[in-house]
């Protein structure tokens, strides 16, 4: 796979960046490449709310506070659009027929493909293996979980399966050094180890409460749930330590953790950056 560029545009307010943007998209695509525009903050639907909290005039965070909501929304956009579009000149995209595949950004031709979990079953209900999250690409390894069907380790350049065993997940992942943590169909929280898939823990006591996926923060794993609790477990064992309710309307969105806090955004409009007690 041939490498992408990031090209970014800088400058103050009214001097000309998205006419210049426009510009040179549009002379790159008179040339045949294929380009992904955005902008921050922005880009992913965390990224735009955190962006339109910053710009109502009604609200004034202080400093520090500011800091956290850019940083938040510049690592969901990183993780969600960016990424993946740099990915080795590639996007990495998961289908509801079980497949994940590679595709140039310059001419939009698929690279590799690979299926994840095979349709089995007699109704069309038990032949779903769609993959609902966005898969996770972490040391030019790809990861990504099927509904009814496999969670899998594929080789970013060439889609080869590394390891694979039964999963079954539509609200997500995350990767974390050592471990993937995965919430499954009956929110149970798992930590599998990334280099083989062996089961490290498993905890069960969040069971239907829809559980998000995971975000890894420091020495903790972190999700939330339908009430609007968000649960801190430890990486290591899987056991809780900390508990907070944001939204009493539930979380609707994935946590995205930074290296100051992890952010929280909740279905009443709540939006909550945590920390861990010192």
């Amino acid at each position: 796979m041939s490498r992408g560029y990031f090209i970014t545009f800088e400058g103050g307010e009214g001097t000309g960046k998205s006419t210049q943007l426009t510009l040179v998209d549009e002379w790159l695509r008179t040339l045949g490449h294929r380009t992904v525009v955005t902008r921050e903050p922005g880009g992913t639907p965390l990224a735009e709310a955190v962006r339109a909290l910053l710009l109502d005039p009604e609200l004034e965070p202080d400093g520090l506070s500011e800091i956290f909501l850019l940083e938040a929304a510049r690592r969901d956009h990183v993780e969600r659009v960016i990424r993946p579009a740099l990915a080795e000149g590639a996007a990495i995209a998961g289908f509801d027929n079980g497949q994940v595949v590679a595709i140039a950004l310059g001419n939009g031709q698929p690279l590799w493909e690979t299926r994840v979990a095979v349709p089995r079953g007699r109704t069309e209900l038990e032949r779903m293996v769609d993959i609902d999250a966005d898969p996770i690409i972490l040391d030019n390894t790809v990861y990504a979980v099927t509904y009814q069907g496999q969670i899998a380790a594929l080789e970013l350049f060439s889609g080869e399966v590394i390891w694979r065993r039964d999963m079954s997940s539509h609200a997500g992942l995350g990767v974390g050094p050592k471990n993937v943590y995965v919430t499954d169909d009956a929110s149970h929280v798992w930590a599998l180890d990334r280099s083989n898939s062996a089961s490290m823990w498993r905890q069960s006591k969040l069971e239907a409460r829809r559980v998000s996926p995971p975000a890894v923060f420091n020495e903790f794993v972190v999700v939330g749930d339908l009430e609007g609790y968000v649960h801190w477990l430890r990486k290591e064992d899987g056991q809780f330590v900390a508990r907070v309710r944001v939204d009493s309307d539930g979380i609707v969105a994935a946590p995205v953790a930074t290296p100051f806090a992890v952010y929280v955004y909740g279905s009443g409009g709540e939006l909550a950056a945590l920390q861990v007690a010192q």
